[in-house]
């Protein structure tokens, strides 16, 4: 899981609506743009979590792409990492892979070891320069997960991808953080490239009882 992260305020932007019935929080505008060290790699926005029994979690972000990385690039590239403190209470993860690959990568799940998380991979070719909306919705009561990636750009729709909470409801204990880290470190996990120059931003979360 990304650690060392920096947790930069938020540029102009304006925040996303909050639906009836949801608690919300919002990062509005450009939240990281990732550099090598000794800059910042990675980037952190982290919230409060409510303490409540949550039945469903939703992220959303804007990622515009700078270059794969010339290290691996079809490796993973990494979009967000949506944790309720640790990697072991996952809503959701998402990759881009790039050449040779050309996939979109979610995996979630709660209450799980990494290798335990669910894969959920599909084909997609993300183009360099273009700006991804991305709408991570972990509905646990009724048993959906969604990530769907829109082309903002062209506002063409790219790709759903489609599975299964492992859990029903999730109860957040007190003093509890949603953590969403963008960018990956060099040469720290095999397969893991860093997105440097990609710019991440206006990172809204809603949480449901």
């Amino acid at each position: 899981s990304p650690v060392e992260t920096s947790e930069a305020p938020a540029l102009a932007g304006a925040a996303a609506a909050c639906p009836t019935g949801a608690i919300c929080f919002d990062a509005p505008g450009v939240v990281h743009i990732p550099a090598p060290p000794p800059g910042m790699p990675v980037g952190r926005v982290s919230f409060p979590a409510p303490t409540v029994t949550a039945k469903r979690f939703r992220l959303s972000i804007d990622v515009t792409l700078a270059d794969w990385s010339p290290l691996q690039p079809s490796g993973k590239h990494l979009i967000y990492w949506f944790v309720i403190q640790k990697n072991i209470d996952m809503p959701g993860l998402l990759y881009f892979l790039g050449p040779d690959k050309y996939e979109a990568f979610a995996r979630h799940g709660m209450g799980l070891k990494h290798p335990q998380k669910k894969k959920i991979i599909d084909p997609f070719r993300a183009v360099v320069g273009h700006t991804y909306h991305v709408d991570n919705d972990y509905d646990m009561a009724a048993g959906t997960y969604t990530v769907t990636v829109t082309d903002t750009t062209t506002g063409q729709p790219g790709i759903v991808l489609d599975g299964r909470p492992n859990v029903r409801s999730y109860t957040i204990k007190p003093g509890l953080n949603f953590l969403i880290d963008m960018g990956f470190f060099p040469g720290h996990v095999p397969g893991e490239v860093p997105t440097y120059g990609w710019k991440y931003a206006n990172v809204h979360v809603e949480v449901y009882q």
